[in-house]
């Protein structure tokens, strides 16, 4: 009697060759899938780890799933265009919520696919939005705080990224930055021109992910207390800045990204982007920490490490371990933001509100 297999392995198409890739995708671009129809009677995804995906979905699919989970919770989530990229394709901002009529509370914003070669990245933030609709009446994360989401910031890379085609812009750090805003100690020369090199490459100045990040940011910045960029590139949590190992003022920021890994089961390295990451320039988390008035905690979350590869089947386990970490980081800005004593030691030595 033969044996039936139980589990179907789930195989990823960027663990084929570019060439196959690109044929991979445009094999199956033309084939509709009922489980990303919205209007059908499987578009609601019932069970978090059950997103309703079962591969990494290319823009217009990601664009579907959106628009299905947005008719399968219409209570607890939201749409706007922010703005589009270069190629015009839209870039959507998911707002998740308890329920949409109720008066907005403080929020975290969590940005993916910055960089477009991050694909793990877009698929956890999409399996987080599911998991945050599927339970909002009992979700502990709505219920400290509102969730933006902004799944796909950089969508054109995304798409060259899939069909296996060399990115054109790494979003993630094409931002202005400040050298050494307190010293330059530990910054050798020749390291320094080799990253600003490569920064500069990057930079696009007329740039229209660049803008409608900024804008999403901007438009309900006085609600947006946490902001958390998801990105590969290991297991870190980092805070600001990459070009200095340890401000004055980040002990706060330290400690709610200590208290965010007690949640996970990665084991979370956590530092500046300096110390983990080295001489890092033009971050969206310095930028935002650099010149936003009102937002202060700012992280980027590695969850992934690429050495393993981008395997579509780790998505639950890693985008439900950032859930975790995000709920508790959460939980400290909200009642440092409601309690102005959050951190007594600290009190007389810094302000991190202006």
């Amino acid at each position: 009697m033969q044996k039936k297999k139980l589990h179907k392995k789930v195989s990823s198409p960027l663990k084929t060759k570019p060439k196959k890739v690109k044929k991979y995708f445009r094999k199956n671009k033309e084939k509709k899938n009922p489980e990303l129809e919205p209007g059908t009677s499987t578009s609601k995804p019932t069970s978090p780890r059950n997103p309703h995906f079962k591969r990494f979905l290319d823009y217009e699919q990601v664009r579907i799933y959106l628009n299905s989970l947005l008719q399968a919770y219409p209570n607890n989530l939201e749409m706007e265009i922010i703005g589009s990229s270069k190629a015009g394709r839209p870039i959507f901002l998911m707002l998740a919520a308890r329920h949409v009529d109720l008066p907005r509370k403080n929020a975290v914003f969590i940005e993916a696919g910055s960089n477009g070669e991050d694909v793990m990245s877009v698929a956890s933030a999409l399996y987080i939005l599911n998991y945050l609709c599927a339970h909002a009446s009992s979700s502990t994360t709505l219920l400290v705080m509102d969730v933006y989401v902004l799944p796909l910031a950089n969508p054109d890379d995304y798409e060259l990224t899939l069909y296996g085609e060399k990115n054109m812009m790494n979003l993630a750090r094409s931002f202005p930055f400040r050298l050494a805003h307190y010293n330059a100690d530990d910054i050798g020369i020749e390291n320094y021109i080799e990253v600003n090199h490569k920064w500069k490459e990057n930079l696009v100045i007329q740039n229209y992910e660049k803008l409608a990040l900024i804008k999403g940011i901007a438009d309900y910045q006085k609600n947006i207390k946490l902001f958390i960029s998801l990105q590969e590139e290991g297991e870190k949590i980092v805070y600001p800045f990459g070009t200095k190992l340890e401000p004055y003022d980040n002990c706060a920021l330290s400690y709610v990204a200590k208290i965010g890994k007690l949640g996970s089961q990665i084991d979370f390295h956590v530092g500046t982007i300096f110390q983990q990451c080295g001489l890092t320039c033009g971050t969206v988390v310095d930028f935002l920490r650099l010149f936003s008035t009102y937002l202060k905690f700012t992280y980027i979350i590695h969850m992934n490490d690429k050495k393993i590869g981008q395997v579509f089947r780790r998505v639950p386990y890693l985008a439900e371990n950032v859930l975790c970490v995000v709920t508790l980081m959460a939980r400290e800005v909200d009642n440092y933001y409601k309690s102005q004593v959050f951190y007594p030691e600290y009190a007389k030595e810094t302000s991190l509100i202006k």
